[in-house]
């Protein structure tokens, strides 16, 4: 059987909210709408002061402002994202996310185990294996998931080994 043993820290956990919001369709959607829709009301109420007969001079400063914020609006939600993982994560032990671990691939289903105990996922409810290049993310849910660090394999073979054991036995189960 197959294992890689590891320490999941804070870092990490904040590191897996942030991968999942810059890459969930979802989260994309409502930042590209958050863009349009406020970029957007700064700069028509830059505009429409001018429909008023106000000078052009306080176009320019709202028109900067709301170009701003459509180029820093990812940017600031995604220091969001990690700020408030970080916050959730200090306000208690979260012993059943963070420590050492160890990852058993099995015939029949992926393990856990860690001081608290042990955890067994059928195959069948892995959503996706997602490979960074810090962390390997195995998805349990669209928003859950084993956060394993790429430095707790001892080579980048022993990583894709241990990602590829853990994507066959996904796809023999689909």
């Amino acid at each position: 059987m197959q294992s890689i043993e590891y320490t999941v820290a804070v870092a990490d956990i904040v590191a897996f909210n942030d991968h999942h919001h810059r890459t969930s369709p979802h989260t994309r959607r409502m930042i590209r709408t958050l863009q349009m829709v406020v970029g957007l009301a700064i700069v028509g109420m830059g505009v429409w002061p001018l429909f008023q007969g106000a000078p052009a001079l306080t176009f320019g400063p709202l028109l900067a402002v709301g170009v701003a914020f459509v180029i820093a609006m990812p940017a600031l939600f995604a220091w969001s994202v990690r700020r408030s993982a970080r916050r959730q994560l200090a306000e208690g032990h979260n012993r059943s996310v963070l420590g050492p671990r160890k990852l058993e691939i099995g015939d029949d289903a992926l393990v856990e185990i860690s001081e608290q105990g042990q955890q067994q996922t059928r195959w069948s409810a892995v959503e996706r294996v997602v490979v960074t290049d810090e962390h390997v993310f195995i998805y349990l849910s669209a928003t859950a998931g084993h956060t394993v660090p790429r430095g707790a394999f001892a080579t980048a073979e022993q990583m894709h080994a241990f990602v590829g054991a853990v994507r066959s036995q996904v796809e023999a189960q689909r």
